[in-house]
């Protein structure tokens, strides 16, 4: 029986009969006889039967209805019929039975439900009709008063959640379908259709009938005045995928096949769209629905063809009748994006003003803030979109993906003369960023390095939005982190990973800071801290520390909001993506002669010290936020500039000295007002946006401009067995030279790919042996005792050598050889072609080319040469010979295994991300 709640909020319309007409009133309607009908009560899980029972016989309809109950034998009453299935049950009902009321044993409808039910259907020439839908046990909340559908069957009702039935709704219409919770149908027509599809949820199964019922002929519509309490237990049964799949189902059940040929496809693609927007959204449960709603679709494709056949004795109408009441679009698309927009409006909007309609854009001081960083960063990209990335200093284009995967994955490291030691850790990032980009590597780059404009402006305001700043610097501040002079002098040198860097920082700090007004799960918040970690330590691995460096100077300053255990949590995660490369090149943390010797200007720590001194005469917020990051400005800086560390310590100095100053801007220009001291923070402050903004405004957000692939692109056309080998490049000045250099006799060299440089050369691995060889023949070379000096080059694989900047050593050394071919291609530069170099791979039989990491040619029992410092890694059957590995041409392929150490630590930084995925959906799941 029905619970005292549920008798308070229903009981007054449920035993209310329809009023009496007056006597002497008779309409033509009242002299006819009435239809018969069969009620046919179908069981639910968790139901109460003998309460439906109850109800339906207090229906207010002569003749009294027939009742069968459908398959419970045991609880149905001794004077009630049982069919043990519903098919049988619509298959029984006699000639002399007009309609069926297909209800189900949690619905409880009004007395007068089915009687307004029948009168409508009558009125209408309807052959199928359904109830309005009140959800039991609350105050006449809507659930359904019939829904169009899309192409695909998503229901749409337009219904707002919780909304309240004022009789809104009430007008009969003809609907796309409506619930099987309470549907009348024409006896002739059910028993036609052979009833409901068993295998069905009761929203899919209600879809499915209602299209059978009008592909057949029939009329579908709606009664509003036919009320149905239901409790909602038979939507227990079948939800979530189980729905979704069930909808699929109908669509494919109803459709021609000439519909079908463009339904599938479209279906397809809209489910991945879908599911990638959801995953953009941190969802992943809709792709794992779609993928089990095919299979099971897939699974049960036989009992679909069986009622396609059956149904198609039937039909007599075509799918453009099923067109009429479907919405344009995908409901589930427009949802998602709907749901996309609100999300980027909200990244903005904190304050909600553009949700509220204000009237004022100021109500919301940092909407006019981002609006203008927004400005800036379409000005500052404007050339990334149209021109692509440049290739200079050190920033170079992707590797094929699975390459890129395969080289991370403890692949060979092929800088220079080549090296075991792990690549970059970017390279993985980057070759995963590909990968799901489909190979499209250009594209990958270039919207990454895009991206890196928006991600750094976006977290700077989001990160102080966390710590209570709502003005319109906090987003004008994302600015500074990514155009300051620190990281603007090494996007000047071409360093696209310190852009990456800058970007991704704030947001890593942020992962660590947890507002106390936030209902985020423990574990949503580890995860995210986890992923922090390992995506700045792929662009810096030094960075690493920096969330819980300045998680800690937070803390000491007072504020609430950082975490201790988040910032170890992602220093560890970091550490972990990084270790294998610090370990295979130890001289990049620690070797101070390797640094890029970039230096700041003098001003520019006076200038950060200027804008701190008001800070501290602030509010207590913004005076944290301030003093935190002149300080974590200011360490950057010194770590810069003194000459303690490698370059990598240079690099996160750097990166960090913009990070600090970024958030000082934010305090400093959290509002503007003529008080004198709020002034006095404001005026430093926009002079240091200012200096940011001319350097981000060029195009290319700051980076160097160059195109060193197409300016050595002769090498790759003019290699006369088609394999192009490498090239030398040597100048004075070292920024002439792309990537890291090498230190030689008076001048800067390093050997580049002739094909084309990528962004895994860009580091050089500790010298090998060949590596101390080629410096040694170099220095030979320059001091002019070398007739010949391609000979000499030769074993190295050196087809070219180039010469930068201005004359040096090596000009007058090469004045006076025999072997190396001048060859004017460029003003700017020397260019020397080698006839004697050896190809890069090869046997005396042929020429092997690259293949991935590796290299393939054709086989034979021979051995094959091979122009790398040499590793017993490399197979099959590794050799060295002098300071080169050769390898068995048996199989016509050489491959590489690296050392187990860094193969482990890939699978670490792997099994870490996902367990971080992992977190972030079981606490979101536990919310």
């Amino acid at each position: 029986m029905l619970s005292g709640s549920h008798t308070f909020t229903m009981s007054s319309r449920m035993v209310d009969a329809p009023t009496p007409q007056s006597a002497g009133t008779h309409t033509t309607e009242d002299l006819l006889p009435a239809p018969r009908v069969s009620i046919l009560v179908t069981p639910v899980e968790g139901a109460d039967l003998e309460a439906a029972l109850a109800i339906v016989r207090r229906q207010a309809y002569e003749p009294a209805p027939e009742i069968v109950v459908v398959g419970d034998r045991e609880n149905a009453p001794t004077d009630v019929r049982v069919e043990p299935t519903l098919e049988e049950a619509i298959a029984e009902a006699g000639s002399d039975v007009d309609y069926l009321w297909l209800l189900h044993a949690d619905a409880r409808p009004r007395p007068d439900a089915l009687s307004n039910l029948v009168a409508e259907t009558e009125r209408n020439g309807a052959a199928l009709a359904g109830s309005k839908l009140l959800m039991a046990g609350t105050k006449d909340f809507l659930e359904s008063v019939g829904s169009a559908t899309d192409v695909f069957g998503e229901p749409y009702s337009g219904l707002e959640e919780g909304e309240i039935d004022l009789q809104q709704y009430d007008v009969v219409r003809e609907v796309a379908f409506v619930r099987s919770a309470s549907i009348l149908v024409r006896r002739d027509l059910a028993q036609g259709l052979k009833g409901v599809d068993v295998l069905l949820p009761p929203v899919a199964a209600g879809l499915d009938f209602s299209q059978r019922a009008r592909l057949a002929g029939g009329r579908v519509i709606i009664v509003p005045s036919s009320e149905v309490y239901h409790q909602g237990k038979c939507n227990e049964v079948g939800t979530g995928w189980r729905e979704q799949a069930g909808r699929l189902r109908a669509m494919l059940t109803a459709y021609s096949p000439l519909t079908l040929l463009w339904f599938l496809p479209y279906d397809l693609i809209v489910s991945i769209l879908d599911s990638i927007g959801n995953l953009l959204l941190g969802r992943w449960r809709p792709t794992a629905r779609y993928v089990r709603s095919w299979l099971w679709n897939l699974i049960h494709l036989p009992s679909m063809i069986g009622l396609r056949r059956r149904f198609r004795q039937v039909r007599s109408t075509g799918d453009e009748e099923l067109f009429r009441f479907q919405a344009q679009g995908s409901v589930r698309l427009r949802e998602l994006g709907s749901e996309l927009s609100a999300r980027v409006l909200l990244i903005f909007d904190e304050d909600q003003a553009l949700a509220r309609r204000s009237r004022r854009i100021g109500s919301s001081p940092g909407i006019w803030g981002a609006a203008l960083a927004a400005l800036a960063i379409i000005i500052a990209v404007r050339g990334l979109v149209f021109s692509g990335v440049p290739d200079a200093g050190f920033s170079f284009p992707f590797e094929a993906p699975a390459t890129a995967l395969d080289r991370w994955f403890s692949g060979w490291n092929d800088g220079g003369l080549g090296s075991p030691a792990a690549v970059h850790p970017s390279v993985g990032l980057v070759g995963a960023v590909s990968w799901l980009l489909l190979g499209a590597e250009s594209a990958a780059r270039t919207l990454m390095t895009v991206g890196f404009g928006i991600v750094g402006v976006l977290g700077m305001g989001r990160l102080a939005g966390r710590f209570g700043i709502r003005g319109p610097g906090r987003y004008l501040a994302g600015i500074v982190a990514i155009g300051a002079p620190g990281v603007a002098v090494l996007a000047g040198a071409g360093s696209w990973l310190s852009l990456g860097a800058a970007a991704v920082l704030p947001w890593a700090v942020r992962a660590v800071a947890v507002h106390p007004a936030e209902n985020h799960h423990p574990l949503t918040r580890y995860g995210w801290a986890i992923i922090a970690g390992l995506v700045v330590a792929s662009f810096s691995p030094m960075l690493a520390l920096a969330p819980l460096v300045a998680a800690l100077l937070l803390r000491v300053s007072g504020s609430r909001e950082p975490r201790i255990l988040l910032g170890l949590t992602a220093a560890v995660a970091g550490g972990v993506a990084a270790t294998a490369f610090i370990l295979g090149d130890p001289g990049w943390v620690l070797d101070s002669d390797r640094r890029l010797g970039l230096q700041l200007d003098a001003f520019w720590p006076v200038l950060v010290g200027v804008a701190a001194i008001p800070i501290a005469f602030m509010d207590a917020r913004a005076r944290r936020l301030g003093l935190v990051g002149a300080v974590l400005s200011l360490v950057g800086i010194v770590a810069a500039r003194l000459t303690l560390g490698g370059p990598g310590v240079e690099e996160a100095g750097l990166v960090l000295g913009s990070f600090g100053a970024a958030m000082l801007v934010a305090a400093g220009l959290n509002s503007f007002t003529s008080e004198p001291r709020k002034l006095m923070a404001v005026v430093p402050s926009l002079a240091i946006l200012l200096l940011a903004l001319a350097v981000v405004v060029d195009g290319h957000l700051g980076l160097r401009e160059g195109e060193i692939n197409e300016q050595f692109g002769f090498a790759e056309t003019l290699a006369e067995t088609g394999v192009p080998g490498r090239i030398l490049v040597a100048s004075v000045d070292r920024s002439d030279i792309p990537g890291q250099a090498r230190s030689g006799p008076g001048f800067w060299y390093r050997l580049i790919d002739a094909r084309e440089m990528t962004i895994d050369e860009v580091w050089l691995g500790e010298p090998l042996d060949g590596d101390e060889l080629l410096f040694s023949t170099l220095e030979s070379i320059s001091s002019g005792s070398e007739l010949r000096p391609g000979e000499q080059l030769a074993p190295f694989a050196v087809d070219w050598v180039v010469l930068l900047g201005p004359s040096f050593v090596l000009d007058e050394a090469l004045v006076a050889q025999l072997d190396l071919v001048p060859t004017r291609f460029d003003p700017d530069s020397r260019v020397f072609e080698n006839p004697a170099a050896e190809p890069l791979a090869h046997n005396d039989d042929s020429v092997w080319m690259r293949s991935g990491v590796g290299f393939s040619g054709e086989a034979s029992q021979g051995r094959v040469d091979i122009a790398i410092n040499h590793d017993r890694g490399w197979g099959p059957g590794p050799e060295q010979v002098d300071w080169y590995t050769t390898v068995s041409a048996e199989n016509g392929r050489a491959g590489y295994r690296g050392p187990d150490t860094n193969r482990t630590l890939a699978v670490a930084t792997m099994v870490l991300l996902g367990a971080s995925l992992a977190l972030i959906a079981v606490g979101r799941a536990r919310r």
